[in-house]
């Protein structure tokens, strides 16, 4: 029907404007559906049209060529889309300027089309320049910043791969890109729509509002765009939390994690969370945690695993991160075995701190399948001799389910008159700690302690009497 109407009209098409603002909202709709054809053919009856009437220079010829040039890169017509794109953002430039949000808009689209043509240097370099041009002329938190710098995100991760990265994963982080530019062209339509609600106004302002503390924002955009009619105002909110340097790195990734769970926004927020994740400025242990929230989101689950594994491995990384990585990778489905084979080489690395092999250890018992691996090495640290956290080793078995073995470590660690004074305190303590089952352990270690506490030969014999009080304590008040 509408491209009936457009071949009887032919140029008068561009008239009235209104007409004009119409059939530009339907090549950009043709677009984020995935219908390519329709686009392409309706796109270039537009923009033919519109060059002959209104100019090739107009605004809204500009504006139907990028949506043409989008249409033609979804077909896969990618030289067809470049040449088209690059004659129309050096039109826009020098007609709008460079910071103008079609120079923006079409910057982006052509960016899109070099990095399938594999001219990655090139978009990178684009890409880079007209975020900078952006912030510069748009400001840092306007709208269109924002959106165009989570779209960065899945570009630059693309970009930084390259050939090394799989067939597959390619696909998926071209997907990616797919669905962001699809978000962001539903967050550019949301410009036009107005806040009608009292309730949305009020969490539209709450959240824009600098004044207000930043953990009380990020909540009332997430509130925003979880409201129907308003997921986009306040999907682009999220970003700009998320990419804010200002904000701290906690909320940063709660702004993030929660994109991606908004129904329409899923590949916005996972092309955040690998961006925070990837981020060497990011604090380590919450790039650990993006990668771990990444792979909780369905499609992403190889994604997230592939940078977990990358951040457990990474020596430069600190140690007790690369521990949470691997730790974080033996709960994701499908990668146990990796995650624990990873924790089991910590827990027997002599080079790394007790701390680490410790938990690293306790991690492993944690994991399904692998109790007795996660036991036998726990236990193999509470005997070690030259394991600066055997204590922290036997109380960690009880923790994990071997209470028998636990306590006997802990009662063999109190009574070896070779161990430190203040380990062996800290071993009785941990003995007292037990249920109903276990009043026979507890009593044992209340009497090590009675004894350290009466001995005046005894190093510690202050801070065994300190244990005791608060093991005593404790009885009296739970019965």
């Amino acid at each position: 029907m509408l491209l009936a109407v457009l071949d009887r009209t032919t140029v008068e098409s561009h008239e009235p404007e209104a007409f004009r603002t119409f059939l530009l909202r339907v090549l950009r709709y043709l677009f984020a559906s995935g219908q390519h054809q329709v686009g392409v053919t309706v796109g270039r009856t537009v923009h033919r049209g519109w060059t002959a009437a209104l100019g090739a220079n107009h605004p809204d010829t500009l504006a139907a060529a990028d949506r043409l040039g989008a249409s033609l890169s979804g077909l896969g017509k990618f030289e067809g889309a470049r040449e088209l794109l690059e004659d129309a953002l050096a039109r826009s430039r020098q007609v709008l300027g460079p910071g103008h949000p079609l120079s923006v808009a079409l910057a982006g689209t052509l960016s899109g089309s070099l990095i399938e043509l594999a001219e990655h240097d090139l978009a990178r370099a684009l890409d880079e320049d007209t975020l900078r041009v952006s912030r510069q002329v748009l400001g840092a938190d306007h709208p269109d910043t924002l959106a165009f710098a989570a779209r960065l995100a899945s570009h630059e991760e693309l970009i930084r791969r390259g050939a090394g990265t799989t067939p597959g994963a390619i696909a998926r982080f071209r997907q990616l890109r797919k669905d962001l530019d699809a978000m962001v062209a539903a967050a550019e339509n949301s410009a036009v729509v107005r806040v009608a609600d009292e309730r949305a106004s009020d969490l539209a302002g709450r959240a824009k509002d600098h004044t207000q503390p930043d953990d009380l924002r990020m909540p009332a955009a997430r509130e925003l765009a979880e409201l129907t009619g308003h997921e986009a105002e306040g999907a682009r909110l999220l970003i700009g939390f998320a990419l804010n340097r200002a904000f701290v790195a906690h909320q940063r990734l709660d702004a993030a994690a929660a994109l991606a769970e908004l129904d329409g926004f899923r590949a916005g927020g996972a092309g955040l969370l690998i961006h925070l994740a990837d981020d060497t400025s990011f604090e380590e242990v919450y790039r650990v945690y993006a990668a771990a929230a990444l792979a909780g989101v369905d499609g992403y689950t190889d994604v997230g695993a592939e940078l977990l594994t990358r951040l457990a491995t990474d020596r430069t990384v600190d140690e007790v991160t690369r521990e949470y990585a691997a730790s974080d990778l033996a709960k994701v489905k499908g990668y146990e075995a990796e995650g624990t084979t990873l924790l089991i080489s910590f827990a027997t690395d002599t080079a790394l701190e007790s701390t680490t092999r410790l938990y690293a250890a306790g991690s492993v018992a944690r994991v399904d399948g692998y109790a007795d691996v996660g036991a036998e090495l726990l236990t193999r640290l509470a005997t070690d001799t030259t394991f600066g956290r055997r204590v922290g080793a036997a109380a960690k078995l009880r923790v994990v389910g071997f209470r028998e073995e636990s306590a006997r470590l802990l009662l063999q660690l109190a009574t070896d008159t070779t161990f430190g004074a203040r380990a062996r305190v800290d071993a009785a303590g941990f003995l007292c700690l037990c249920d109903e089952t276990e009043r026979r352990n507890e009593g044992e270690g209340v009497r090590i302690l009675q004894d350290f506490s009466r001995d005046p030969a005894f190093p510690e014999r202050s801070y065994a009497t300190r244990e005791l009080t608060y093991v005593l304590t404790r009885r009296a008040r739970t019965g």
